[in-house]
This record gives C-alpha cells, sequence and structure tokens, in this order.
C-alpha cells in the first residue's frame, strides 16, 4: 500500500486546488466591474432594438413630407441610436478588457479599488513609491523617453473610454424620450401630448433620485435602513 507521505496531492505543504482557485478568484471588484458592463451591454442592446422599432414611425416619410418637427424627431432619433450602439459596443469592449487582465493587473485592480473605498491614502502611497522604487533606472543610465501613450492625458483618455459607456447609454435614452415627446406634440392630439408629458413629468423625479443618492456614506447608510424596513417590497 502507498505511503501518503509519497503522495504529491496529500503532502502538507501542498496547497490544494480549492485554495490556490479561491487566491486566483479572490476579486470581487473585478467581479463586479465584469457583471456592470455585462448588463450595460445588454441593457443597451435592448434600448436599440426599441430605437430601431421607434424609429420606424418617422424614417420612411418623405423629405417633401417631413416638417421641422419631424427633422427634428428623427435628428433626435437616430442621434440616440448612435450613442446607444456605441455604448453597447464600448460597454461589451471594457468587459473583454478586464477579462483578459494578467493575474497581477487583477489584484492590483483589487488593491487600488478597495484602498478608494476604505480611503487608505498610505497605502495607495506605498504602492507608488514600491512601483517607483522597482521602475526608476540606475542613476548611471538615461531614462528611457515616455511614449506618447504613457502620458498623463493619454492615461486619462485611456481610462475615459472604458467608463463611458454608461454616459454615452443615459445620452442616447435621453435623445429617444425627447424625441419622443417632440413626436406626441407635432402628430398628435394635443390631449395626448398633455397626458404622455405628464407622465414623463410624474416619473422623472424618480429617476433623478437614483442619480442624487451620490456616494455619501450616512445618506446611503439611512437609505438601506429604509429599505430594510420592507425587504423591498411594496
Amino acid at each position: 500500500m502507498p505511503s501518503q507521505a509519497g503522495n504529491p496531492s496529500t503532502a502538507p505543504n501542498s496547497p490544494s486546488i480549492s485554495a490556490v482557485s479561491g487566491r486566483e478568484t479572490d476579486t470581487p471588484h473585478l467581479d463586479e466591474l465584469l457583471k456592470g458592463f455585462e448588463i450595460l451591454s445588454v441593457a443597451a442592446g435592448i434600448v436599440v432594438a426599441i430605437q430601431a422599432q421607434i424609429l420606424s414611425t418617422t424614417i420612411g416619410i418623405s423629405r417633401d413630407e417631413e416638417t421641422n418637427s419631424l427633422k427634428t424627431v428623427n435628428i433626435l432619433y437616430l442621434s440616440g441610436l448612435i450613442l446607444d450602439i456605441m455604448s453597447a459596443g464600448l460597454a461589451f469592449l471594457t468587459s473583454r478588457w478586464l477579462q483578459r487582465l494578467t493575474i497581477d493587473e487583477k489584484a492590483l485592480l483589487q488593491r487600488e479599488f478597495q484602498g478608494s473605498q476604505t480611503g487608505r491614502a498610505a497605502g495607495r502611497r506605498s504602492l507608488c513609491q514600491e512601483l517607483a522604487v522597482t521602475q526608476t533606472p540606475p542613476p548611471t543610465q538615461t531614462p528611457p523617453p515616455e511614449s506618447v501613450l504613457d502620458s498623463r492625458m493619454a492615461i486619462l483618455f485611456f481610462a475615459l473610454s472604458l467608463s463611458v459607456s454608461f454616459p454615452l447609454l443615459v445620452g442616447g435614452a435621453a435623445c429617444l424620450v425627447l424625441g419622443f415627446l417632440v413626436y406626441t406634440w407635432a402628430q398628435h392630439a394635443l390631449v395626448v401630448a398633455i397626458f404622455v408629458n405628464l407622465t414623463f413629468v410624474f416619473t422623472l423625479p424618480f429617476l433623478c433620485g437614483v442619480f442624487l443618492i451620490g456616494r455619501d456614506q450616512q445618506r446611503r447608510e439611512k437609505i438601506i435602513v429604509r429599505l430594510s424596513t420592507n425587504q423591498g417590497d411594496w
């Protein structure tokens, strides 16, 4: 009967498979980002499909029959459609970029996001100093010239490119709603236009309320306590 000590899978110093996989997947911030951008990509695709259906109500009208109001509607519809298509594409590309991160890059993302949430500025400074020590060339060597793609403005642009998909989706949806409101005033009876606008005005404060919550910790805690009273149910 073979000895268990000679079996590498049961050796006391060999890490278990579950422990190794647990360390490699211990990136909750990355998982949340991936899930968020995947949901955003699906949501943008749904909005694009809705816009394409609504666009069919005005896009087939000839230029001779097209009034100034319909021109405004088509401008808003087409602009919103382009914004939402780009939003869906950027959300997909961002999720793919996050999936292709190396293990070290995933660990760096986790540390930076965790440090940003907890406000551990000292930890971030020590990390920056550590990176500076490892990347600084010897004094006798001439520092390599900085590439244009590594400049501060380029890094800001790249970071914006990875996170701009949601604002584009909001802008496209806003164009859709505004175009729909203009269309109701131009093509429907006055009572219909008034009713549609009142419905929009009634629901708009709730939409704005979600964006106005902000990052204030006390405000968010009070909201969580309030939600816990009814467990998310009416």
